[in-house]
């Protein structure tokens, strides 16, 4: 148990460490502009920010419930959420940005229709969204780190926030770059040895997929575990695939990300490595969540489906 614990903090600090090695990276530089940033950074980065502790956390749990249909909801994602936006909507921004000398999204739309008090109102609106939204990140992060650190959530949930704030305070918009693509790396690495682990578990992924077929419907999953749902449940995945694949569109933090773009040819090279990395984080949270039903009391809360 002690050697366990030893190892989890170095774990923890040698993270800590490279997030704050990551983070000092921006330093020096405007904190509102990137700089050249190689492509594979963007495109973990883009990641990062698009699917969070939110989306694992919270979405997974609803994969347990509802079944595979959540799959769709990965899909929506990777075409409307990440192809459509590289193919038609990242470079445009870039351009815009760049020609009217912009360095947030509010200042952006503000220029762009010449309308400072716009500025002032969207800067507003943007400051108590995101907040609400980063409350709901930090919460699932901390409750993802709960489960192999011996401390309360609160007390993770300040030291998640604190994380940010430090990356965001010292490096700026490039430093954040890189501490996001740290994460989405991470998150891709660890999603992998889940997958693995949940199928070691069921007997492989057709054998978990049998066995779900074999479970009776449920109000939520009406159709079986492998269907989409008939009625009120299956609109309600739809409308999932709507608000986080097409809504994402709008939302500044991703719009930011589109200002280190260098060149059109650079996004060819982001876009399929951004479509594999989030195939694999959301496909295969979603997938291995679904198929936790096999392994996993019905007792259990959504929000801890993941973590466990």
């Amino acid at each position: 148990m002690l050697m366990q614990t030893l190892m989890n903090v170095l774990i923890w600090a040698g993270y800590i460490a490279l997030f704050v090695y990551l983070a000092r990276k921006g330093e020096g530089h405007d904190a509102m502009h990137t700089g050249k940033i190689n492509f594979a950074v963007q495109a973990l980065a883009y990641v990062a920010t698009y699917i969070s502790a939110v989306a694992l956390v919270g979405f997974g749990g609803l994969s347990y419930a509802y079944g595979l249909q959540m799959l769709l909801v990965a899909a929506g994602n990777v075409w409307l959420g990440t192809w459509i936006v590289y193919r038609f909507l990242a470079w445009p921004t870039r351009l815009c940005q760049r020609n009217l000398n912009a360095r947030t999204p509010s200042q952006l739309l503000a220029r762009g229709h010449r309308s400072p008090a716009l500025g002032k109102f969207l800067a507003l609106l943007f400051a108590v969204f995101l907040g609400v939204y980063a409350s709901a990140v930090i919460k699932g992060a901390a409750l993802l780190l709960a489960q192999i650190l011996p401390l309360p959530v609160w007390l993770l949930i300040w030291l998640v926030a604190l994380l940010v704030a430090f990356a965001v305070y010292v490096g700026g918009l490039r430093g954040v770059l890189y501490t996001e693509a740290m994460q989405g790396f991470i998150m891709l690495v660890g999603i992998c040895m889940l997958v693995m682990a949940v199928f070691k578990q069921v007997g492989g992924p057709v054998a978990g997929m049998a066995a779900l077929q074999e479970l009776p419907p449920t109000a939520l999953a009406n159709e079986g575990f492998l269907a989409l749902s008939a009625g009120q449940q299956g609109w309600f995945i739809i409308s999932l695939v709507i608000v986080t694949s097409i809504a994402v569109w709008a939302q500044p933090q991703m719009i930011q990300r589109h200002f280190a773009l260098t060149s059109a040819r650079q996004v060819d090279s982001i876009t399929p490595l951004a479509m594999l990395v989030l195939t694999v984080l959301v496909g295969g949270a979603y997938f291995v969540a679904a198929l936790a039903r096999l392994i996993l009391p019905e007792s259990v809360p959504p929000d801890d489906v993941m973590p466990m």
